[in-house]
C-alpha cells in the first residue's frame, strides 16, 4: 500500500471506506417511486467503480429513499 501512498495528491491521506462514510448493504429504493430518486445523497453501484478513485456516482437518492 506505500505506493499507493506515494501516489496521493500533497495533503490528500489514504483511509479505508468505512473510516470516512457508512457503507450499507440492502436493497435498492423502488424505482417505480420517483421520490426515492434525484436526491442529493450519491447512489454507488458497482458500475460507477471504475476507476481506483470514487469521484462521481450516475444516480442520487434522496432521504426517503435512504429510508
Amino acid at each position: 500500500m506505500m505506493a499507493i501512498e506515494e501516489e496521493l495528491p500533497e495533503g490528500w491521506h489514504l483511509k479505508k471506506i468505512g473510516e470516512i462514510c457508512d457503507v450499507r448493504g440492502g436493497g435498492t429504493p423502488s424505482r417505480g417511486i420517483k421520490r426515492y430518486w434525484k436526491g442529493r445523497i450519491p447512489w454507488v453501484k458497482i458500475s460507477d467503480m471504475d476507476s481506483f478513485y470514487l469521484e462521481e456516482t450516475e444516480e442520487k437518492i434522496t432521504e426517503e429513499g435512504v429510508s
